[in-house]
C-alpha cells in the first residue's frame, strides 16, 4: 500500500477534494483515451445485456398473455360443456312437464293447477333460452340427419322433407343438444 492509498484508508487523513480531483495522467492523453474506450466497451456490453433482458421480458409478457388467453378460453369451453350436459339432462324433465300440461288440460284439473304448471314451464323454458337453448322447427324443411332422426316414413307431403315432429329437438348455441324425432315424406 503506498502513501496515497493509506491516506484514503485512514478517515482522519481523508481529503474529499483530493479524492474527487482527477489524478494527473502519467502518460498524458493515452490513458484517457484508453479509459474512454473501456467505458464505451462496457457501455456496449451493458446495452447488449439490456436488449437481451428486454427481449426476454417481452417474451415472458407475451407468454403470460397467451397463458391468460388460453386459460380464459379453456374456462369458457368448460362452462359451455357443463351447461350443454346440464341442459341435456334437463330435457326429459321439460318433456314430462309438457306431457303433464297436455294431459291436465284434457282432464278435470283445476285451472289454478294448470296455470301453475304452465308458469313453471314458461319460466324454465325462458331460462334455457336466455342461456342459448333454442327449439328446432323441422316441419316442412328438408330432412337433415345432423338435426333430425327419422322414425317414420309417410306418403303425404313433399319428398325428402319433414312431415311432422314426434319429439322436439333442441340446439344449444348452434350445436345439436337433442335431434328432433321426425316423420319424413317418402321420396
Amino acid at each position: 500500500m503506498n502513501g496515497q492509498d493509506r491516506k484514503y484508508q485512514d478517515p482522519e487523513n481523508y481529503n474529499t477534494a483530493e479524492a474527487l480531483s482527477p489524478e494527473p495522467a502519467a502518460e498524458g492523453n493515452g490513458t484517457d483515451t484508453q479509459h474512454l474506450s473501456e467505458i464505451e466497451q462496457m457501455k456496449a456490453v451493458w446495452e447488449k445485456e439490456r436488449e437481451e433482458l428486454m427481449g426476454r421480458l417481452m417474451r415472458r409478457q407475451a407468454d403470460f398473455e397467451n397463458f391468460r388467453r388460453i386459460s380464459r378460453t379453456e374456462q369458457e369451453e368448460t362452462r359451455e360443456y357443463s351447461l350443454f350436459r346440464f341442459f341435456e339432462k334437463l330435457l326429459p324433465i321439460l318433456d314430462n312437464l309438457e306431457r303433464a300440461l297436455g294431459s291436465a288440460r284434457g282432464e278435470s284439473v283445476p285451472d289454478a293447477h294448470i296455470a301453475g304448471l304452465d308458469m313453471i314451464y314458461r319460466q324454465l323454458f325462458q331460462l334455457m333460452e336466455q342461456e342459448g337453448v333454442a327449439v328446432m322447427d323441422p316441419t316442412g324443411r328438408p330432412f337433415d340427419p345432423n338435426y333430425h332422426h327419422a322414425v317414420l316414413e309417410v306418403e303425404e307431403g313433399e319428398p325428402g322433407c319433414v312431415a311432422g315432429e314426434l319429439q322436439k329437438g333442441y340446439l344449444y348455441k348452434k350445436k345439436v343438444l337433442r335431434p328432433a324425432l321426425v316423420k319424413v315424406c317418402r321420396g
